[in-house]
């Protein structure tokens, strides 16, 4: 039996050489059983084969649907009171002494109020199509 010696220093060590041949006829059929190994199947009541690995899950988590469900039934409610509270709000600061200057131009009172209004809508517009495509998805 051979026995390999150190680089560091000349004693020999005493573990034993195997040569490249028989290492690879040992390992081989090792490595190829429990890397390459095909998934056990067994037959199902109706026919199909079943494997025992385990099903995929979803990327979403089981409770993904009620939530979504929910943030779109909020998205809605929010949609809809938007578009209740703000056109009148719109009509009582028309009415407004502060809106109409002496020359009856609009003042700023009245153009701050206007965008805060149109702003509001746009969003509650957008509030109420994302509410919409979340319920039918």
């Amino acid at each position: 039996m051979t026995t390999a010696t150190s680089t560091i220093s000349s004693t020999p060590r005493s573990r034993p050489v195997i040569s490249q041949s028989i290492q690879t006829s040992l390992s081989a059929p090792v490595a190829t059983r429990s890397v390459y190994r095909r998934p056990r199947t067994r037959p199902c009541e109706h026919g199909a084969l079943w494997t025992d690995r385990r099903p995929r899950r979803s990327a979403a988590p089981d409770y993904a649907r009620p939530v979504t469900t929910f943030a779109a039934v909020i998205l809605l409610v929010s949609a809809v009171w938007s578009f209740i509270v703000w056109p009148p709000f719109l009509r009582r600061v028309t009415k407004d002494p502060r809106s109409r200057g002496a020359d009856g131009r609009g003042t700023r009172f009245l153009a701050v109020h206007v965008v805060l209004v149109s702003v509001s809508l746009l969003i509650a517009a957008a509030c109420a199509a994302t509410g919409i495509v979340l319920l039918v998805t």
